[in-house]
């Protein structure tokens, strides 16, 4: 007696692949009606982790696959997955995975950002922001020309980088 199972089932995740590393900080882009449309997260380190786990009850799951941006799809095993040596900006994977059968899951897409990098040294463009006074000419003239005539003045100074625009 043969007895003959059909497998038409994908695998399904035991836990949603998720990234193990360490974040960075997240940063919120408002959109319309000044409500926040995308929360980006963000990793101060270029090798990222993340944690797969799928099932499959019936044959067993093959593999998990990935895909880097747009490099080649990489097969793990059912393992988890390590991205190294990932440039600085923004990145995505896309993961599935696959049973003995040949049934594939849905993909499951992470959208991430690796910020390396400090920002720039900050630059003062101007000193008076009110009348837009040009930073020219005050460089090397008396302390006391600065604003309209205060030697005391505090400068407000911000900076960002590439990768957090």
């Amino acid at each position: 007696f043969i007895e003959v199972i059909t497998d038409v089932t994908a695998p399904t995740w035991v836990t949603t692949p998720a990234i193990s590393s360490t974040l960075a900080y997240t940063q919120e882009i408002m959109g319309e009606n000044n409500q926040v449309s995308e929360t980006r997260k963000y990793y101060k380190s270029n090798l990222i982790n993340i944690n797969v786990k799928a099932s499959d009850k019936t044959s067993g799951v093959k593999e998990i696959v990935y895909k880097l941006d747009s490099r080649p799809d990489t097969s793990t095993g059912n393992a988890n997955i390590t991205l190294d040596n990932l440039s600085e900006g923004m990145h995505t994977v896309s993961i599935k995975a696959v049973d003995e059968a040949g049934n594939v899951s849905n993909d499951t897409i992470l959208i991430f950002y690796i910020d390396t990098k400090s920002p720039l040294k900050p630059e003062l463009m101007s000193i008076d922001s009110e009348s837009g006074a040009a930073l020219e000419g005050y460089i090397n003239e008396s302390k006391s020309k600065l604003v309209n005539g205060q030697s005391d003045v505090t400068f407000v100074l911000s900076a960002s980088d590439a990768s957090s625009k």
